[in-house]
């Protein structure tokens, strides 16, 4: 594993959002300190203060609002697709790898039908805990895809996987954001319980 392939967890998605809100509402609480002091008109001057005030304050809230809907969260389940689970899998050079599979419903990973969703990351389990997992441009770290139907599947141009420590059941959890070029994005979080599966890589 190279110091590309692994980056320490990140956070503060949400800081951006509310630094715009702060100016926003502070360039209206300043026009209207501007207008408080150079209007000659007393009322005139207060009802317009007090309607850029009000006017700051909702263009803030809403600015705060569209920007953190603007990308799926990682607070809330992958929308569509609550139900995760994980298993060992095969990498295409026939190496270790861990797969996570999403689905609407609980199903058996044996007979997957669509629609599901399927984030690899080609690593053994011991090795993803505790990273965040990013491609482009480490091509070589896992792949994810999302199926509609059988004959409908697309792969992810870019992902961003975040493992957390495994649980003591062997349980995977953390969060997932997902990009494609056709659909719009997916993003959430995930706790996937471990499910054995036996099959020969290699």
């Amino acid at each position: 594993m190279t110091d590309g392939e692994a980056r320490g967890i990140s956070q503060g998605g949400w800081i951006m959002p509310i630094v715009a809100a702060m100016v926003v509402s502070g360039y209206f609480g300043s026009m209207a300190a501007w207008l408080r002091d150079r209007t000659a008109v007393p009322n005139t001057s207060m009802t317009l203060i007090r309607t850029l005030r009000w006017s700051g304050f909702l263009a803030a809230v809403t600015l705060s609002c569209h920007s953190s809907n603007d990308l799926p969260t990682s607070d809330r389940p992958v929308p569509g697709f609550p139900i995760a689970q994980a298993s060992r899998d095969c990498a295409p050079w026939d190496g270790a790898a861990v797969t996570v599979f999403f689905s609407p419903k609980p199903i058996l990973l044996d007979s997957l039908t669509p629609p599901y969703l399927t984030v690899s990351l080609w690593k053994d389990l011991e090795a993803i805990a505790g990273h965040v997992w990013r491609w482009p441009p480490e091509e070589s770290i896992g792949a994810a895809s999302l199926c509609s139907t059988v004959d409908d599947c697309q792969a992810a141009r870019a992902a961003e996987v975040t493992i957390d420590q495994l649980g003591a059941d062997s349980t995977v959890s953390g969060r997932i954001r997902l990009e494609f070029d056709n659909r719009p994005a997916l993003g959430g979080n995930f706790r996937a319980p471990w499910r054995l599966r036996r099959f020969l890589c290699g």
